[in-house]
Order: structure tokens, then sequence, then C-alpha cells
């Protein structure tokens, strides 16, 4: 779970207690939370700015540290992820998962 290195540990802790509790979509909530705390600063960086995208994104810490804050933001994303929308949301990429998991080496 790259959220345990990427957020702070209160909010991690935070989305721990919601995977336990709402399961995967959890998941898929917080990184959409991740990149709406992290938008503003990816909007100002340099257009092309790779380095500048691939550092943000890779340590949000910054903009993750209230727990509260984060989790206001991931609620109402996680209540839109009904699990049609999530099924829905993961069809385009089942079948080259699958064909990942299961073909021969």
């Amino acid at each position: 779970m790259g959220f345990i290195h990427a957020l702070p540990t209160e909010t991690t802790l935070r989305l721990w207690d919601l995977l336990l509790l709402h399961g995967a979509a959890a998941l898929f909530a917080a990184s959409l939370a991740t990149l709406r705390a992290v938008a503003s600063p990816l909007a100002s960086a340099e257009p092309g700015d790779f380095e500048a995208c691939y550092t943000l994104l890779k340590s949000p810490h910054r903009y993750t540290l209230d727990g509260d804050a984060f989790v206001r933001c991931l609620l109402p994303l996680l209540e839109a992820l009904t699990p049609a929308r999530l099924a829905e949301l993961r069809a385009p990429q089942r079948t080259f998962v699958l064909q990942a998991c299961y073909s021969p080496l």
C-alpha cells in the first residue's frame, strides 16, 4: 500500500480505518483526495516540469498533514464510489490485469 510512505502517519491511520470499513473503494477515494490536495501546487508547476510534478506526487506530506481535512475531502469521493461505479472504473483495466497475473513468464 503506497500510502504508508506517501502520507503522514495520522492521515495513513485514518485511511486504514476507512479501508477496513469501506474496502478497496477507500484507496481509490484516497488517491483522488491526494490529487485534490496537491492540485494547486501541481497547477503552479512549470509546464513540462516532470521532476517537480513527480517530486510533489511522491511526497504529498505537506499537503495532507491535516488528517481531518483529508478525511473531509475523501468522504464525499468515497460516497460517490458505489460498487457499480467502482466496477465501471475498473472494467477497462480488468483484462490487462488478469492477463498480466495469469500469463506464463
